[in-house]
């Protein structure tokens, strides 16, 4: 097998913080500065082609020339091992519309979120690929967990076997820190902070993924200056109503969030709250911050 040249980096975070968005801005920030990338999307949906206007499919689809965006689809995966494997296409076509086929695979545990972290692997290392980065915009912060433990849970029950072999494979290149890391998205407030510090701590210690860096989005910076937040620090509270006062209360809120992410030695990466409603416009905005 050919060097490993390309580098994966996976988005993960509680539902609604704009997971999906901050994926894709990461993905076009590195097509920007001219290097090949690939977003991969596990979702039947597409999310990211709101924003970027093509829907992602198996086969990687052109955005821009440094650009594409694929779907992970773990029965497609197993047709193309197969297809690998044997010689002629009606064999392996038929060996997998069979029922008994198909409800052996819908039986064994895990096989489908193996065969769909082994394309993401392929994506990264065949040396068919030509892709520098890929950005995988993976499930929220719960089906995340389990996704990426998948690898261990093979390698541990297995022992042997060519399902084990490439579940080692993808073991060690997501425990891999020069070639993987995951970064955790996050709005600043309690909930998503303390689910982003739970990843964090999860993908450190039983994972065994290089995780370092959380973005926050959706912040709000504050409008006045040290010398007048003491001031209106210092103010009553019956006071404290105009909107600018109110902002600055949230932004204090926001601030002790970050904090929060600060003590456990996590990279922060604050990202303001954009007021359009239109992807295109909020994407651009985040590729800008990032």
């Amino acid at each position: 097998m050919a060097p490993v040249s390309g580098r994966l980096h996976i988005v993960s975070g509680k539902g609604g913080v704009g997971k999906t968005l901050i994926a894709t801005a990461l993905a076009r920030q590195f097509a920007e500065r001219g290097e090949k990338t690939l977003l991969v999307d596990l979702s039947d949906a597409g999310a990211p082609a709101g924003a970027l206007g093509v829907a992602p499919a198996y086969v990687p689809q052109p955005v821009t020339e440094s650009l594409h965006i694929a779907r992970l689809d773990a029965r497609e995966s197993v047709k193309e091992y197969v297809k690998r494997k044997m010689s002629f296409s009606f064999a392996y076509r038929g060996l997998l519309e069979n029922s008994a086929v198909q409800k052996f695979l819908d039986a064994l545990p895990l096989f489908d979120e193996l065969m769909a972290l082994g394309k993401l692997y392929d994506h990264v290392t065949s040396a068919q690929s030509t892709y520098q980065r890929v950005v995988f915009d993976a499930p929220a912060t719960g089906h995340a967990k389990l996704l990426l433990n998948v690898p261990a849970v093979a390698v541990d029950t297995l022992k042997a076997g060519p399902i084990y072999d490439s579940a080692g494979k993808i073991l060690q290149l997501l425990r891999d820190p020069e070639r993987c890391e995951l970064i955790v998205a996050a709005l600043p407030e309690e909930t998503p902070v303390r689910e982003a510090l739970e990843l964090v701590e999860d993908a450190r210690e039983r994972l065994g993924i290089r995780c370092e860096r959380v973005i926050l989005n959706r912040c709000i910076e504050s409008c006045f200056a040290a010398d007048e937040r003491k001031v209106i620090a210092a103010m009553p509270s019956s006071s404290k109503r105009w909107a600018a006062l109110l902002n600055e209360s949230i932004a204090d809120q926001q601030a002790e969030q970050a904090r929060r992410l600060a003590a456990a030695s996590i990279n922060i990466t604050r990202v303001n709250e954009c007021t359009s409603r239109q992807p295109g416009v909020v994407l651009e905005q985040l590729v800008r911050q990032l």
